[in-house]
């Protein structure tokens, strides 16, 4: 190597290797001139090589770095933003971006300014204007507006529950304001946000004369049961029934306010139209819906509801008749129509003063169940603060009193939804009955109105679990990620003292079916905690809160020899998780499970795309982070095992590196002989010569056969002396390795090195009780597996070693440094790339 030219090359290697004989072919490629090398005789390890200029790094000026986890998950979730990589007191503004069902564009952004150390983490730092200001983690969604030009009076909610609400996140130069379609994002990435858990069963109801959606959740149950009612605009709502099943709870959304359920009229629905749904239930209401809800739990002789849940309602209607005999009074009093400045309606004084006539409202001194009464002081629709304080006095007279809990937030408004949806001031309304359209006036102001929105929802879920009817549920808190994050597992309701087995279950693209269990004992309130909780045996044991993934085995009576690995990389690996009662082993498909759920694992992150190579006779698949690049690229290289393996280079691509899955070795005899290095080189020139890529990051990264090429290509010599090497080497090993001399091999590369005066590059992770696969976190531990060693030879069955738990760790830590490598010595570099997590 010409030491003068300044190039580095910079090395990540799991399982180390030994000298090998070589022959030399010397080409150029772009900026670097590389010695591409043969190896004869190999060692199995993993290697990561990038190579860029000590030059070029002085002059270019590190980019942004966009971070956003998780990218996919519920609506009610909260994400983590954070922008690395800007230079020091950099203004930037971040951007939020959704088309919604209706076809219009709603935005919401922020300005900020980068620290000392280029880095904008928006959960701590503030937001110096925009729609939003202050330090709010969540601001670019709940401060969504339309964007200038659309229509008025819109209101953002979701038609379709079973697709996502897709949200572009970006980053763009200076203090922005209006024109980001016209300007070039510094870095981009795509978060997915779901009204519908994975497992979630949604069905159409029309029997018995009612019209509704009921949403199941996953498992065989019984589960808690909701009646989902919404307002005086009618029609079918979903979304938040769905969220609810998401949560763990039987939601039917319910129609009652149009012509569908009415005939034309709401003129004969009554008690009896929503004693159909069962006396099992607590009851939700919002606006006019609470209304109903306080009216069937005081009068119905049917409806026993456990508990209400009562948001921006009153008490206050005629107590007997129709739903159409509680508007015409209302009406009556239509002259206490007000309008603000700009003709919005302001609906609140149709029921003020509270009447004293026992008849015009119901009797909550009767009331028998929980009431959680949700209150925007800032309510233009409602007289919710009054009708609660007249309610709270009523209910102190009667002595129930201590059935009532009063939320009341300052700054809300009525419309208070699910966390994290845009707060909706004023939008178009369709009066019941005449269709008449009007632009009505909901109150509230935007930062209070959100943050009572995400501390009532909370509250409001933490009472309808202490109040309904207490089955037992188990709880993934992670039900869509990234393969590498890590996942929260609870079981509820449970028996104190309860012994249960929880148990995971995969079906692989291969049909074979993959388990792990462990025998967990419930706490004095009944409660499992898999992050804290001791596991008394099963396929693991001990605190382990991914064992239910890393200790996966295939079922008892399947196929020998089997390997745990993702194909189709744009679906995810569906695990269903069930609680049954007492420590089992076997036999769980014959049981009944107490509770389930169904968790989605992803290599691919929204919006990484996956792009087929053909070209210049090279095979593989290139996998591009979201947004515009450049990114840093990664040269994805397996081992004797042959074919294309592209799980790995999709899971980088969804932590902002460009990765291309190369297939080098081939299946085919005749064709695998004419395989050399320059078909390594010309994938090597793809990787470079592609736009988004940036051409002089490229990394090397290899496992087993595929770690011996890229030591050749990352050395200058007739043999692979990494003595030679001058850039940062990280050597990943585990000590338990069956298949290769891992350990003495690590050793001796020290010690060539060491003479060699360049030591002080290398850094070895060497792991007691890990094997040879040491892959991505949380896959199943592989120990032995069928193996192919030539083509057209018999299988065989290989030893790779390991522990199942201490391998497991040994991922797990790995890869955490290995991303960590990476970004320490690529994000610091010389272009923009984008981190996206799920």
């Amino acid at each position: 190597m010409d030491e003068d030219a300044g190039d580095m090359v910079f090395s990540v290697v799991v399982t180390p290797v030994v000298t090998a004989v070589v022959t030399v072919v010397v080409v150029t490629v772009v900026v670097v001139t590389v010695v591409v090398v043969t190896a004869v005789v190999l060692r199995e390890v993993m290697i990561l090589g990038l190579r860029f200029s000590r030059t070029q790094m002085s002059e270019k000026a590190a980019s942004p770095l966009l971070l956003l986890q998780p990218t996919r998950g519920l609506v009610d979730e909260k994400f983590s933003v954070m922008v690395q990589n800007l230079p020091q007191i950099q203004d930037i503004t971040l951007h939020a971006l959704i088309h919604s069902d209706d076809g219009d564009y709603w935005e919401a952004f922020g300005h900020y300014v980068s620290d000392a150390t280029g880095l904008v983490n928006v959960a701590n730092d503030s937001s110096l204007g925009g729609t939003y200001d202050g330090v709010e983690p969540m601001g670019l969604l709940w401060s969504m507006r339309p964007v200038p030009g659309s229509r008025i009076g819109l209101r953002l909610r979701k038609k379709e529950v079973h697709t996502p609400m897709v949200v572009h996140i970006s980053v763009y130069r200076g203090h922005m304001s209006q024109g980001f379609r016209e300007q070039a994002a510094l870095a981009s990435v795509v978060t997915e946000r779901w009204y519908m858990a994975p497992g979630v069963r949604r069905v159409d109801i029309t029997e018995g004369g009612v019209t509704g959606t009921l949403f199941l959740p996953p498992g065989p149950g019984p589960f808690p049961a909701l009646l989902d009612l919404w307002g005086g605009g009618g029609g079918l709502v979903e979304y938040r029934s769905a969220l609810l099943a998401s949560h763990g709870f039987v939601s039917l959304a319910l129609e009652y306010m149009t012509p569908r359920t009415s005939g034309g009229s709401t003129s004969h629905v009554g008690n009896k139209y929503f004693e159909v749904c069962g006396d099992r239930i607590a009851i939700l209401g919002l606006s006019f819906g609470t209304s109903v809800a306080l009216g069937m739990a005081v009068y119905s002789t049917v409806i026993q509801p456990r508990c209400l849940v009562c948001v921006s309602g009153s008490h206050v209607q005629q107590v007997k008749g129709s739903l159409s005999d509680v508007f015409s009074e209302i009406n009556k009093n239509v002259r206490n129509t007000r309008y603000d400045e700009e003709n919005r309606v302001i609906w609140r004084d149709l029921l003020l003063p509270i009447p004293t006539d026992p008849t015009k409202k119901v009797d909550v001194g009767q009331m028998k169940c929980p009431v959680l009464m949700i209150v925007g002081e800032d309510d233009q629709n409602w007289p919710a603060t009054e009708s609660a304080e007249d309610m709270k006095q009523m209910m102190e007279r009667a002595g129930n009193s201590h059935l009532l809990t009063t939320l009341s937030y300052p700054g809300a408004g009525h419309l208070i939804e699910p966390p994290y949806s845009p707060h909706i001031r004023a939008s178009n309304f369709m009066v019941a009955g005449t269709r008449q359209k009007l632009v009505v006036l909901w109150g509230g102001e935007t930062a209070p109105h959100s943050h009572a929105q995400e501390d009532s929802w909370k509250k409001t879920l933490a009472f309808l679990e202490e109040h309904l009817y207490r089955s037992t549920e188990v709880t993934s808190l992670t039900n869509l990620a990234l393969f590498d994050e890590k996942f929260h597992v609870v079981v509820g309701n449970l028996p104190p003292t309860q012994e249960v087995t929880l148990h995971s279950l995969h079906q692989s693209e291969d049909t074979d079916y993959w388990e792990a269990f462990g025998y967990y004992v419930s706490d004095a309130q009944g409660r499992v905690t898999v992050a804290k909780d001791e596991s008394f045996g099963g396929t693991y044991d001990g605190v382990d809160p991914m064992g239910l993934l890393g200790s996966m085995r295939p079922i008892p009576g399947s196929r020998t020899g089997l390997r745990f690995r993702i194909k189709e990389v744009d679906i995810p690996m569906v695990v269903h998780i069930s609680v049954y009662r007492g420590h089992m082993r076997q036999g769980f498909r014959e049981q009944a499970a107490l509770a389930s759920v169904v968790t989605e694992r992803w290599y691919m992150a929204p919006g990484v795309r996956r792009v087929d190579i053909t070209e210049g006779g090279v095979t593989g698949t290139l996998f591009l982070p979201p947004g515009p690049g450049p990114f840093p690229g990664v040269l994805d290289m397996w081992g004797g095992g042959g074919g294309l393996v592209e799980y790995r280079a999709a899971l980088l691509a969804s932590h902002g590196f460009a990765a291309m899955a190369l297939m080098y070795l081939f299946p085919d005899a005749q064709k695998a002989a004419t395989i050399g290095y320059h078909y390594i080189e010309n994938a090597f020139r793809l990787l470079q010569d592609h736009t988004l890529v940036a051409s002089d990051r490229i990394a090397l990264l290899g496992t087993s056969f595929g770690a011996s090429v890229a030591l050749s290509l990352a050395v200058f010599s007739e043999t692979v002396k990494v003595g030679r090497i001058t850039c940062p080497l990280l050597l990943v090993v585990g000590q338990d390795d069956q298949n290769l001399a891992a350990v003495e091999s690590a050793d001796d590369m020290k010690q060539m090195m060491e003479r060699a005066g360049n030591s002080h590059l290398l850094t070895t992770l060497s792991y007691p009780g890990a094997g040879h696969l040491i892959e991505p976190p949380y896959g199943p531990h592989c120990r032995a597996c069928t193996f192919v060693l030539k083509p057209g030879q018999q299988r065989v069955v290989m030893l790779w070693g390991g522990l199942t738990k201490l391998h497991a760790v040994a991922q797990e830590d790995s890869w955490e440094k290995i991303l960590g490598f990476l970004r320490e010595h690529l994000c610091h570099s010389v272009k923009p790339h984008v981190q996206s997590r799920l």
